[in-house]
């Protein structure tokens, strides 16, 4: 929790509670336009096996993570869409929780007890921690094992490492959306020229002529699908184009796993004019640099 002249964000949802109600002081809540992420390196093993990396999307109860953590104030996505933009579909089921599922790819995959490394930053978002070890737990419920690393700097973290199978092998991320429009929600963070493709951290996707790795299997796909859905003029294209974009990454290539939008609480003193903007997420906190000027 951060405060700055009579205000304070990133209040967890129990302690909301308590000020809501109390003299001289007003909570303000939002969802704000983001996903937490954990970003999966497909050239460590045993998250280089595809089968493994869906196993451990489909082990993880986002429900009951959003119960526990956010006091279901948060939001369980069903696909990489945000019920505050454009184009929101309810009936497109993506994510799912299917743990029966999830220990039969395990078994496919002849998993061979390789830990999967999960560096979890102190510093980053609320409840980082707590869901880390419970996700943990979700993994070794399904027969794949979890070693957690709790961070105080990003240097202590794997994420300096330059070669991609020393890098680390589950960065724990966010991905935000800077308008309210659909495609745009995940094209900030998973187009071709951002870092897990570029860097060939996704190595499906690698860039003809990377130095280390060869042209993707899927990389005509994941780019002309790219193309479509943030630059056909045709609306209805466009969206089509962002959906299968979306369903390529998920189960085609599966480098990430997308956790849940939080619950976002702001105190402050009751005289205080500000309400929440619609597409306001962490990376432009002004509470956090001090920024905001109250009247």
């Amino acid at each position: 929790m951060n405060s700055i002249g009579g205000s304070a964000d990133s209040i967890p949802p129990d302690q909301a509670g308590t000020l809501q109600g109390r003299k001289g002081i007003k909570v303000l809540a939002s969802n704000p336009l983001l996903f937490h992420v954990y970003q999966l390196n497909t050239n460590r093993h045993p998250l280089s096996d595809q089968k493994i990396r869906m196993a451990f999307n489909l082990a993880i109860d986002r429900e009951l993570l959003n119960k526990s953590l956010w006091a279901g104030k948060g939001i369980v996505p069903t696909a990489f869409q945000h019920p505050s933009t454009p184009g929101y579909d309810p009936k497109w089921k993506l994510f799912e929780y299917n743990p029966e599922k999830a220990r039969q790819l395990v078994r496919e995959a002849k998993y061979d007890g390789t830990p999967i490394e999960m560096e979890i930053p102190r510093y980053y978002y609320p409840y980082a921690e707590q869901a880390a070890e419970a996700i943990a737990k979700m993994l070794q419920d399904v027969g794949l094992k979890a070693q957690v690393t709790f961070l105080e700097d990003y240097k202590s973290s794997g994420q300096a490492a330059k070669d991609l199978k020393g890098y680390h092998m589950m960065r724990a991320w966010s991905n935000t959306a800077s308008i309210p429009f659909e495609p745009i929600g995940i094209i900030p963070d998973w187009y071709p020229t951002d870092w897990p493709a570029s860097t060939g951290l996704v190595r499906q996707w690698a860039p003809e002529g990377h130095p280390t790795l060869p042209k993707g299997e899927y990389r005509d796909k994941y780019v002309g699908l790219f193309q479509e859905a943030r630059y056909s003029a045709d609306r209805n294209a466009r969206f089509q184009a962002f959906r299968k974009f979306v369903e390529h990454i998920h189960y085609d290539v599966t480098p990430w796993v997308v956790l849940y939008t939080p619950a976002e609480y702001y105190g402050m003193a009751e005289d205080i004019q500000w309400a929440v903007p619609p597409n306001y997420h962490p990376y432009t906190y002004p509470f956090r640099a001090g920024e905001i000027k109250f009247r």
